[in-house]
């Protein structure tokens, strides 16, 4: 059922200069913003935990695991938006977000657009809804 909660973690890589110090402030700044939105839990995943095929190494990525529903996705991809225009990131860094075996991988910046926005939100949405009827 699409409207099911589901596990959904976001990977933030801040590029391969990264120091481990700013990659944990920027995940814990992301992950405390995202405790007041609706989705079902948030919690920092610990490094050693990713799952194997990582895009970059535990020490450069901060990960979150969340639960979403269709309904919250909205919600979640607009305060990481929000998040992502404060941060004034480098062009190298990115974000996946995570859902089975499905991700989303788009480059980090302050300049998205509100189609750019729209585009991701359909996308997690579609994959929510698609991970939700596997199951």
């Amino acid at each position: 059922m699409s409207d099911a909660v589901q596990t959904v973690v976001l990977e933030l890589n801040l590029g391969d200069d990264a120091h481990p110090d700013e990659v944990n402030d920027a995940t814990t700044q992301l992950y405390r913003e995202l405790l007041n939105s609706d989705a079902d839990h948030v919690e920092k995943v610990r490094s050693d935990a990713l799952a194997a095929g990582a895009k970059g190494d535990p020490i450069t990525i901060g990960a979150i695991a969340l639960g979403v529903t269709v309904a919250v996705a909205p919600e979640v991809v607009k305060i990481i938006n929000n998040w992502i225009a404060r941060r004034h990131l480098d062009s190298g860094s990115s974000l996946t977000v995570k859902l089975g075996d499905n991700e989303i991988s788009f480059p980090v910046s302050a300049a998205s657009t509100p189609d750019e926005l729209e585009a991701l939100t359909n996308r997690l949405v579609a994959k929510l809804k698609e991970q939700g009827t596997e199951e």
